[in-house]
């Protein structure tokens, strides 16, 4: 008898340190993993217990994955019945009633459990896995048969399980965390994105407020100056005629000099033309038309200057455009001016088309000297220029008729995409045309 009570208080201890070890994995383990195979090790290395597994299910009763220790190779006939979907009988009991599931023979009780060949002259006690109402699994160890009806053995038992179900509990709210903030940092990314993408936006729509507002102005100021210069030059250019009419002989000095304020004028009514365009853009009168006929006639207008190729891509299958011809021709001829002028040292001149849903792409590429970062963002501002001629309308010009024909025109510099702000590399003005009726 003597011997019996002292074998159970060495019993006790020993199940009073493994769970004082599972406590401390309990505490120290984020892994649930790691967690499991921990609390089988500690129920069974301080020899409380002879082996110990643990069966994780799901809300459907199906496995989620197992821990064991002291069965090795035997426990996988085992999982393999849990993977299809059988428990055990003293699992499935524990799943149904609360507290220990003791089975004082498990070798001739469940003879059909693949693990009761390991419980010979041993019981077993199972119970599930449990907190806060919820279901996480069940856990089963085997000891000597002559302490599965002490109280105390069971109480303790319990409350490793209790534990265990404490802790998967709070990996799980671990896990919920991460997955939370996770979601959060996602979240807060794409918020950034938005407010990004939004601050662009609003920008832009600056932007395009300031320069409209500075083309209101422009206009203005051009519209009262430009009518009170046309006057002046009225009656110089008369002057010059009058003078060569009645100097037909005079010496070449004095024809000289009239050519030079004949050509100053012209250049002088040119700017004011431009200004008058910035003042007063009238409506589009809209037809159809096709592109090759628009880029022949802006050829013609302004040919090639000596060493300067200019070469046509135009499919003969792309719809027409409904745009007002003259003011689109314009624009070509603003646009190829200016490649002309970016190619001072000559080069190759492109012209393409390709048409979209609804529009036609008509892109003009040159081998010139390219557009620094610094300029692209301003190329399109009213009297911003980089030449030493000039005065700087005529992409606002340019830009303005397009919008008011229903389009868009975009430019890129390949120097300027790579992100070296230099030229060097060519530019691409690309304006974009619609085909049907487009309300701007």
């Amino acid at each position: 008898m003597q011997k019996k009570i002292e074998d159970r208080i060495k019993h006790l201890n020993l199940v009073l340190r493994s769970i004082r070890n599972v406590n401390q994995i309990i505490t120290k383990e984020k892994d649930r993993d790691r967690l499991l195979k921990g609390a089988c090790d500690n129920l069974t290395q301080t020899r409380g217990y002879y082996n110990a597994w643990i069966a994780l299910l799901d809300e459907n009763r199906d496995l989620v994955t197992t821990a064991e220790s002291g069965l090795g190779k035997d426990v996988l006939p085992m999982v393999d019945w849990l993977k299809g979907g059988t428990l055990t009988d003293c699992g499935q009991k524990a799943l149904r009633q609360a507290g220990v599931v003791v089975t004082k023979d498990p070798l001739s009780a469940c003879t059909d459990c693949p693990l009761s060949a390991q419980y010979s002259g041993r019981g077993a006690m199972t119970i599930r896995l449990e907190h806060e109402g919820k279901i996480y699994g069940i856990v089963s160890a085997s000891i000597p048969k002559d302490f599965l009806s002490d109280e105390e053995e069971q109480s303790l038992f319990q409350e490793v399980a209790m534990d265990i179900a404490f802790a998967l509990h709070s990996v799980e709210l671990e896990e919920e965390h991460k997955r939370a903030e996770e979601k959060l940092k996602e979240y807060s990314e794409h918020l950034e994105e938005i407010v990004e993408e939004r601050t662009r936006e609003l920008k832009d729509a600056q932007e395009e407020l300031i320069r409209k507002e500075k083309l209101a102005l422009l206009g203005q100021l051009a519209g009262s100056v430009s009518h009170e210069l046309r006057n002046p030059f009225g009656v110089i250019s008369n002057a010059i005629y009058y003078l060569k009419t009645v100097l037909p002989n005079a010496d070449e000095t004095t024809k000289e000099y009239l050519e030079i304020i004949s050509a100053e004028v012209r250049n002088s009514n040119k700017i004011v033309s431009g200004l008058l365009d910035i003042s007063c853009t009238q409506p589009a009168e809209r037809k159809k038309i096709v592109v090759s006929e628009l880029v022949d006639q802006a050829l013609e207008k302004q040919p090639p200057p000596e060493g300067i190729k200019v070469t046509t891509k135009i499919p003969s299958g792309l719809p027409p455009v409904f745009i007002d011809p003259l003011q689109i021709s314009q624009v070509l001829v603003n646009l190829i001016t200016n490649a002309y002028q970016a190619m001072a040292k000559g080069g190759t001149l492109n012209i393409k088309a390709r048409s979209g849903k609804d529009k036609v792409s008509l892109s003009i590429t040159d081998t010139g000297c390219g557009i620094s970062k610094e300029n692209m963002k301003k190329l399109f501002e009213p009297l911003f220029t980089t030449r030493a001629k000039g005065i700087g309308l005529g992409l606002s010009v340019s830009k303005n008729l397009v919008e008011v024909n229903g389009g868009s025109i975009e430019v890129e510099s390949p120097s300027t995409a790579l992100g070296t702000g230099k030229g060097g590399k060519g530019s691409t003005f690309t304006v974009i045309l619609p085909t049907k009726e487009v309300h701007s």
